[in-house]
């Protein structure tokens, strides 16, 4: 975990500051700024949720490919 936590990035801290100082928001700027991270995030999952369906399917197809030629 220490080394995690040392390699990672926590942009939490300097958002406000880039947004103020920047980016000149306001706070209400500021809020629709964090709630955009907060619906990409929601996007990219609801993506990577789809993806992973769509993967899913195409492998169940290849493998009753793979069952009705091996019959």
């Amino acid at each position: 975990m220490a080394i995690v936590g040392t390699l990672t990035y926590e942009f939490e801290v300097p958002v406000p500051v880039f947004a103020e100082q920047l980016l000149t928001a306001s706070a209400s700027e500021y809020a629709a700024l964090t709630a955009t991270f907060g619906f990409g995030s929601v996007a990219c999952v609801i993506a990577a949720g789809v993806g992973a369906l769509i993967l899913r399917q195409e492998w169940v197809r290849h493998r009753r490919r793979g069952r009705s030629a091996q019959e």
